[in-house]
């Protein structure tokens, strides 16, 4: 994927993310991506905010997948199916500061 110079910030619900062994699977699943800049975890509410310079998440969300983790933004985790089981991932994206 084309990185482009602006920070951005994606926030998704992983529900099974819930240690330190989950984020450590996460951390080596993102790590070889470029334009990854940083990643912040939020175990006890499941939440991984990731700041990026890439133009989407498509590449952040096949990581995430390939490592065993199912990701759902805020606002499409409330019940039924999410949006990466009909493929359309709307995570939350955020300019960062």
């Amino acid at each position: 994927m084309v990185m482009d110079t602006n920070k951005r910030r994606s926030i998704f619900l992983i529900s099974m993310m819930d240690c330190p062994a989950e984020e450590a699977i996460i951390r080596r699943g993102l790590s070889g991506i470029p334009g990854v800049i940083d990643l912040q975890f939020d175990l006890f509410n499941r939440q991984l905010m990731v700041v990026h310079s890439l133009e989407d998440d498509a590449d952040i969300v096949t990581a995430l997948k390939r490592v065993g983790m199912n990701p759902t933004s805020p606002a499409t985790s409330g019940g039924g199916a999410d949006a990466c089981d009909k493929g359309e991932v709307r995570p939350e994206v955020q300019r960062a500061p």
